[in-house]
């Protein structure tokens, strides 16, 4: 078991690290193959329209090897997490022993989301990362104009969430807060405080939904902006081949996919950099609930 001096993604990725090396190399080649699919595709169309065939067979490939380490990669994944989530959950309750129950419940579950975005969300964060890096590469090949609008658009989005980061991490810290006390709320056993906390677990969620929605709304506008600009550009390009043009759209989008998959993770990163300071805040016991019944005697 890894002992943590202090919680966070860098020290558990340093606690174990064999094990994410191995599925972040897997990662990458399976998101390698990934984003060489449409370009392949691209080429099978125009040789296919040549009347040749061989590219169908790279095509197949490709595919095979992909179900392979896909498969593979989430058979590991589920093992080397678990056995991280069991540590880390058992390291997290003797750090945070003399607190109330609630606290330590609530902290075990946040804790849980560290691991969970290294399983689930930072392979997203490398797709992401890969199909921009190739798409770029791919767009930029076609024609300079298309690089110049890809990175403007990745630009703008880091921009748009740029001024909603701080709001992210306040609304987060104030949902994290009111969680920490449902099971001592529950504890007492009365209807109306726990209505009143799931009203303000709602009200706190609202709020983030909300900012979620104009960030990615401004964020879409870019997107469409961008899709329309390359498809011009597209159909410019002298001569252009069926297959040609084909890459070119599936490249955009699948950049503005990737690109959008940027604000998503650093969202992500806002919540879990306030999870790591509160796990890594000193412990200070808290007042016992109040005995509701006792009370009422006085």
């Amino acid at each position: 078991m890894a002992r943590y001096r202090k919680f966070g993604l860098l020290p558990i990725i340093k606690a174990y690290r064999s094990k994410i090396i191995i599925t972040w190399a897997m990662i990458v080649i399976e998101n390698i193959l990934i984003a060489s699919i449409p370009l392949v595709i691209g080429i099978a169309i125009d040789q296919l329209i040549e009347g040749n065939t061989e590219t169908i067979g790279y095509f197949a490939f490709i595919m095979l090897l992909l179900i392979v380490i896909s498969a593979g990669r989430r058979m590991y994944d589920t093992r080397a997490f678990g056995k991280i989530r069991v540590d880390l959950g058992s390291e997290v309750e003797k750090r945070f022993h003399s607190l109330s129950i609630s606290v330590q419940n609530a902290r075990i579950e946040l804790s849980r989301e560290l691991v969970d975005f290294l399983e689930n969300e930072l392979p997203e964060l490398f797709t992401a990362i890969i199909q921009l890096v190739v798409g770029f590469v791919i767009l930029i090949s076609f024609k300079i104009e298309l690089g110049i609008a890809s990175l403007a658009l990745i630009i703008g989005m880091m921009i748009c969430y740029s001024f909603a980061h701080g709001i992210f991490y306040k609304l987060n810290a104030n949902w994290n807060n009111q969680a920490e006390k449902q099971v001592n709320i529950l504890n007492r056993k009365t209807n109306y405080q726990l209505i009143r906390h799931l009203n303000k677990l709602k009200l706190w969620e609202i709020k983030i939904s909300d900012t979620e929605a104009i960030v990615y709304g401004v964020i879409f506008v870019l997107i469409a902006l961008f899709m329309g600009y390359n498809l011009l550009e597209s159909a410019s390009i002298a001569d252009p081949k069926p297959g040609v043009i084909f890459t070119i759209i599936s490249y955009s989008w699948g950049f503005s996919e990737a690109g959008l998959a940027l604000p998503v993770a650093l969202q992500n990163m806002s919540r879990l950099w306030e999870i790591s300071e509160r796990l890594n805040s000193q412990p200070k016991p808290v007042e016992k609930p109040i005995d509701v019944a006792a009370s009422s005697n006085l």
